[in-house]
């Protein structure tokens, strides 16, 4: 649950009782609100304040700094931001920690291709198909795996452990109760329904090739491997440092992580399209009001010429009976005469009547 405040009212708020209490009243850890002050610029208690203020010593309340950025300022503070102030590297600590526990059977990962999976045991038999090792100028080059298959590239000596890693990792992910599936022609890892595309590959370095007349470069294969994940932002995780083995509980922590963000992340996006769309329609009224008040003017204005027609012709036909001329043809004139005034009036059904024609339209009341 969201709540609003100015700056001022949580100043207030954080100056009338200890933080950790606070928080609890939102929902946030005591560090999550303070991180909220400290980014809206409020001052709060300094240590032992309270403590102070419990045995009736005089204490002093540190003023509200104005600042112009922040008049007009609306602060939302939610429940769901004591996740968000959670220091990240900690969630994914927690979260590594929890698959170690849970794939503990299925770690270290394995000297030697163990009880292969499906897709494993596919890629296996058609990476052993590939017979290029060597480029025409003698360089190394990579074998891949052909479309509609694991996403694998590396040299022929590292496909042994490439299948071993990648072994090990679909188990692990289908013990979380997640799956690796292959996709428009590509690998995806999905995790409480959402799919993040992977690639196992193998580094390249540029490689400086010697010609009599020129030199060219050319990337060449460096025994470095990766899981890549194919984002916007190009997310992998290589050999360096630490073995590709050892990082699995990480890359599989990561991925977890980020399918709870995107999932918040589109409902905060599915909240802010109801908002806009709120907000459209309330603009789209007001507009359609402030066209209905013109609209209202220029038919007052028509009608109240209507209105000194009609009335001069209720004169000229008050002239013509005025004459006592009872004759068929006159009385037949004024009978129609009369039916003319009576669609020109805009009076004739009476002054309520005429009055509810300048009522604001249902569809555009709020």
């Amino acid at each position: 649950m969201a709540q609003e405040l100015t700056r001022k009212e949580l100043y207030n708020l954080v100056w009338s009782k200890p933080l950790t209490q606070l928080a609890k009243d939102f929902g946030l850890s005591d560090n999550g609100l303070r991180k909220i002050c400290k980014k809206y610029d409020i001052p709060l208690p300094k240590m032992g304040h309270w403590q102070k203020v419990q045995y009736g010593k005089k204490v002093e309340q540190e003023k509200l700094g104005h600042f112009d950025k922040w008049t007009n300022t609306k602060i939302t503070i939610r429940e769901s931001e004591a996740d968000d102030e959670e220091h990240y590297l900690t969630k994914v600590a927690r979260r590594v920690k929890e698959i170690e526990q849970t794939c503990s059977k299925l770690l270290p990962v394995p000297e030697s291709l163990y009880k292969p999976h499906l897709l494993v045991k596919a890629a296996k038999e058609n990476l052993s198909t590939k017979k290029k090792e060597r480029s025409w100028r003698n360089l190394p080059e990579c074998i891949h795996t052909d479309w509609g298959m694991l996403s694998i590239s590396v040299q022929k000596h590292n496909v042994q452990r490439s299948l071993r890693i990648l072994n090990t990792f679909i188990k692990m992910a289908e013990s979380r109760g997640h799956e690796v599936i292959l996709e428009d022609q590509k690998t995806k890892l999905v995790v409480d329904g959402e799919k993040f595309p992977i690639r196992f590959r193998e580094k390249h370095t540029r490689q400086i090739i010697p010609d009599d007349r020129w030199s060219s470069s050319e990337l060449v294969p460096n025994d470095i491997l990766s899981i890549k994940y194919d984002d916007l932002y190009d997310k992998e995780w290589t050999d360096k440092g630490t073995l590709l083995e050892e990082q699995l509980p990480r890359i599989l922590a990561f991925f977890e992580i980020r399918s709870v963000q995107e999932k918040e992340q589109r409902e905060r996006w599915r909240i802010a399209q109801i908002e806009a769309d709120r907000k459209r329609e309330i603009e789209r009224k007001l507009q359609a009001q402030r066209e209905w008040e013109v609209k209202k003017q220029d038919f007052l204005i028509i009608q109240s010429d209507k209105w000194y027609k009609a009335e001069s012709l209720r004169q000229f036909i008050t002239k013509i009976e005025e004459t006592k001329d009872n004759s068929s043809k006159v009385n037949e004139w004024l009978k129609w005469a009369k039916l003319q005034l009576e669609e020109l009036d805009p009076l004739s059904n009476g002054v309520e009547s005429f009055i509810s024609q300048f009522d604001l339209p249902e569809h555009l009341k709020e």
